[in-house]
């Protein structure tokens, strides 16, 4: 018997933060006449630029520039302990160098120390009132802390003080979709893109709004959209895939779940949603073996066990399914969807529980009419009730369909419970996915 496999989820994901350019600028600003240094800097030469760096120090030892240079070589080959100390001596001999507060918080970011990123950013701002870059990276901060509220009012500082830039427009918008302020969000959006035709992040987050709006076919353009501006974003197939989903076309589905997996092999979920999408084609050999995939990939995704067993359930490998949700309930061990699969695979073995086939056959005493017609009709029992309930069926046999049909009831009704349909929470976080 053919059964849904569990709805595919939304992964929410952005590939940079937005301080990301601002290593460069600040670079340029303080360059003193380290050529050679600088130079190696300029072609991500970062560990000959430290070499250099550490040259220049041992002629002019003071001098905060070439800290905050070498600094930033550290910080690109992620020696961000080294960097935080480069930054820091530099702050040392010239208390009053905002680029390096600056900078020294952005190392902070890196390590996650997101209390320390505050205090620099902010006294980076107090330095420098219109430092555009201080306000941005003090709000990657705030979203970080969970503060959106305070992340919100540092992006409209930083759009005050330069109102093309695109990026301050994305993040707002992100911050704003993470307090549940949809309409700004969506503005933000749409204005980030008016600056920025090529921003393949705005299109893919605006489309995971117009997913949540259930706009689906408005999703699949901007989802496309970010695909031809970026041709490897694997999170741009995965939404794509799951617009396509809810849009029941499967097949394109399945091979947006491809290239997902193409471009990122280790895309766990793109696994699961695919083999769930195989099930629902019926082929459900095929949705075993990407399950299994997913498997190896994540021992501890108790959906893919789960799933897996719907898979195994389909083909009548009933004492595999049981296995399966076994392993998943033991992952996962308060999912009473997950209960209910596993009972139902049981009873298929003949080996349920006996007070549950109690109950479900008492709840089925209830509903039934046994002087009704077998045949089915809308809004009434399925054909397995009613023939289970008919004078022809046998006890054994009205006992079986009828807890089958029960249980298959108890289980879709979990399962939209549990598994709303996929589509963009207001956060912007995924309902199951990195920064």
């Amino acid at each position: 018997m053919g059964r849904e496999g569990i709805t595919p989820r939304t992964k929410f994901t952005t590939r940079h933060g937005p301080h990301t350019n601002y290593l460069d600028q600040t670079r340029d600003r303080n360059r003193r006449g380290n050529g050679r240094a600088d130079a190696h800097a300029d072609l991500r030469e970062f560990s000959e630029a430290i070499s250099d760096y550490t040259e220049a120090l041992r002629i002019k030892p003071d001098s905060p520039e070439i800290y905050v240079g070498r600094g930033i070589a550290h910080l690109n080959l992620g020696q961000y302990d080294n960097a935080v100390a480069d930054y820091t001596e530099a702050i040392k001999r010239k208390p009053d160098f905002a680029e390096a507060y600056l900078n020294r918080g952005i190392a902070y970011t890196d390590l996650k120390e997101y209390d320390k990123v505050v205090a620099d950013q902010t006294e980076a701002i107090r330095l420098r009132p219109d430092y555009v870059a201080a306000y941005v990276n003090r709000s990657t901060a705030y979203v970080s802390l969970k503060q959106n509220d305070k992340a919100v009012a540092d992006f409209s500082d930083a759009i005050r003080i330069k109102p093309d830039y695109a990026e301050a427009y994305f993040s707002r918008g992100n911050a704003e979709a993470d307090l549940g302020q949809l309409g700004q969000a969506m503005a933000d959006y749409n204005e980030a893109l008016k600056l920025k035709l090529d921003y393949a992040d705005a299109y893919l987050k605006r489309g995971m709004m117009f997913s949540g709006l259930k706009q689906l076919d408005k999703a699949v353009l901007d989802f496309t959209a970010a695909i031809g501006i970026n041709p490897n974003y694997a999170d741009a197939y995965f939404n794509r895939a799951l617009a396509y989903d809810n849009l029941k076309r499967y097949a394109k589905a399945v091979a947006d779940y491809s290239d997902a997996i193409r471009i990122q092999a280790d895309y766990v979920q793109a696994y699961v949603n695919r083999g769930t999408d195989y099930d629902r084609l019926k082929e459900c050999d095929r949705s075993i073996a990407y399950f299994t995939e997913a498997i190896r990939l994540q021992p501890s995704d108790a959906n893919a066990y789960s799933s897996r067993g719907q898979a195994y359930y389909s083909l009548e490998e009933f004492e595999k399914a049981v296995a399966d949700y076994s392993e998943a309930l033991r992952l996962q061990p308060n999912s009473g969807e997950i209960v209910q699969l596993r009972t139902e695979a049981q009873q298929a073995l003949g080996g349920g529980p006996k007070q549950e086939l109690a109950t479900v056959t008492a709840q089925a005493n209830k509903t039934a009419q046994p002087k009704k017609s077998v045949a089915a009709k809308p809004g009434k029992k399925s054909s397995a009730v009613a023939a289970a309930v008919s004078p022809s069926a046998s006890p054994s046999a009205s006992v079986y369909l009828v807890q089958r049909w029960f249980v298959d009831h108890l289980r879709r009704q979990a399962h939209a419970d549990l598994f709303p349909s996929a589509s963009p929470s207001p956060s912007g976080k995924p309902k199951q996915a990195n920064n």
